[in-house]
């Protein structure tokens, strides 16, 4: 997690998203804040993809969320659910983590599919901000992603 705290602090990586790293810097934008951003991360109906969840399920990633005026956290676990509770767990019982007010959603699968999930992360004029989809690299999700032109990160299984 720690190479996603660098390219936060460091405009001058290459890997900087200023979209990602937009910090408030009028009042209007200080309204803006306040409103719903949503981080959804999907790892697929059938496949364990445990490393994504060790990765999410952090502290770190939790400050980066937090930082970035991330307000809510959903994640689609697949045949997981029961392994993300645990960690979710494991990190609401630590002393490094609060959530920082970031609200938590954990399910397995929708049997309508994923669209209105990943529509959450688009913005959406005075009332939510643009937020990020994080999916496994299959190629349905991608053209689902792409269709709701809300910000992507792919991450490949083994």
């Amino acid at each position: 997690m720690s190479a996603l705290r660098d390219i936060k602090d460091n405009p001058e990586n290459p890997g900087f998203s200023p979209v990602m790293a937009v910090k408030p810097t009028s009042a209007s934008s200080l309204v803006s804040s306040a409103l719903r951003r949503e981080c959804f991360v999907t790892v697929g109906a059938t496949a364990s993809f445990r490393i994504l969840f060790d990765s999410v399920l952090t502290s770190a990633f939790v400050d980066i969320l937090a930082d970035l005026g991330y307000t809510h956290l959903k994640i689609q676990c697949g045949p997981d659910l029961w392994y993300a509770r645990y960690k979710a767990r494991i990190l609401e019982e630590s002393k490094e983590s609060a959530w920082r007010g970031i609200k938590l959603a954990l399910f397995d699968f929708n049997k309508l599919g994923l669209g209105a999930e990943m529509r959450e992360c688009k913005g959406k004029d005075g009332k939510s901000r643009e937020g990020v989809v994080v999916c496994h690299a299959g190629k349905l999700s991608s053209l689902r992603v792409y269709k709701t032109i809300a910000c992507v990160i792919h991450c490949a299984r083994k």
